[in-house]
């Protein structure tokens, strides 16, 4: 008898390694599982914001080309100007990072939606000031941004910064911060295809006026069709905004659950 029972407890014993290896292969199954598919959507993510950026830049080298067409003179002056839109684009892009930071950390719908509205009140104001500052002191910022003794160029250089650059920061301000909502709401597929159809729609606007054959019309129709690439991306987010109600589904939880949303005021 107590051979058997000694069996008895040997086979239990050894049912219950099996059961906790089997156990423990499971669960290397499901953390294989979920690191596959945090990989996937890594991969995903990063295409479609290598997609969106690739657009971008495929339309500002035809503006580029597009320039050129208008000589050396209208080649320098455009140079310039996108040196002095891509070095405030670099400080009003810290706001759209705290945007998409923020967005991606609030914990419901509504604290996503103030913190998106507080974050575009801040880019606005910087916009503004950067481009009543572009306005006031166009001369001054061409003659910091290069050293040239042609007065021609910089003449053109501080005529367009006046009459579109200046009024086109605080558009592209909101712009950028809706980049950083849209990221911290992972709507990279949205943003992909927002900025494909805007490239499309600022390359018609360019390509309508003909080709150039003065350097003032040149940098007028370039920069103007930049306006018109933000104003189009502006218009996709709020048609995400208004339309598309994002942030839903948390206000469909915080009104199923109203404890979890006086907890946080």
């Amino acid at each position: 008898r107590g051979e058997d029972a000694h069996g008895e407890g040997g086979r239990e014993e050894e049912e219950e390694e099996e059961d906790k290896a089997q156990g423990g292969g499971e669960e290397e199954e499901e953390l294989d599982a979920d690191a596959e598919e945090e990989v996937l959507v890594f991969v995903r993510s990063a295409g479609l914001t290598l997609a969106r950026t690739l657009s971008l830049q495929v339309f500002l080298a035809g503006v580029t080309r597009y320039v050129a067409v208008a000589g050396d003179d209208a080649l320098a002056a455009n140079h310039i100007l996108r040196s002095a839109y891509s070095l405030l684009s670099f400080a009003t892009d810290a706001v759209a990072v705290a945007a998409q930071t923020l967005v991606a950390q609030a914990p419901t719908g509504p604290e996503k939606r103030r913190a998106a509205v507080r974050l575009f009140g801040w880019g606005g104001a910087l916009g503004l000031a950067f481009g009543l500052g572009l306005y006031a002191f166009a001369d001054v910022v061409v003659a910091g941004l290069v050293d040239t003794s042609d007065r021609g160029v910089a003449a053109l250089a501080a005529a367009d910064m006046r009459s579109v650059l200046a009024p086109l920061q605080l558009l592209s301000s909101l712009v950028f911060v809706a980049d950083g909502v849209l990221q911290g709401a992972t709507a990279f597929r949205y943003e992909a295809a927002a900025m494909v159809l805007s490239v499309a729609v600022a390359f018609a606007a360019l390509v309508a006026g003909g080709a150039p054959t003065t350097a003032p019309e040149a940098l007028d129709a370039a920069w103007l069709a930049v306006c018109v690439l933000q104003a189009s991306r502006f218009s996709t987010f709020l048609f995400w905004w208004l339309l598309a109600a994002p942030f839903k589904d948390d206000d469909d939880d915080d009104r199923r659950r109203p404890e979890a949303t006086t907890s946080y005021h």
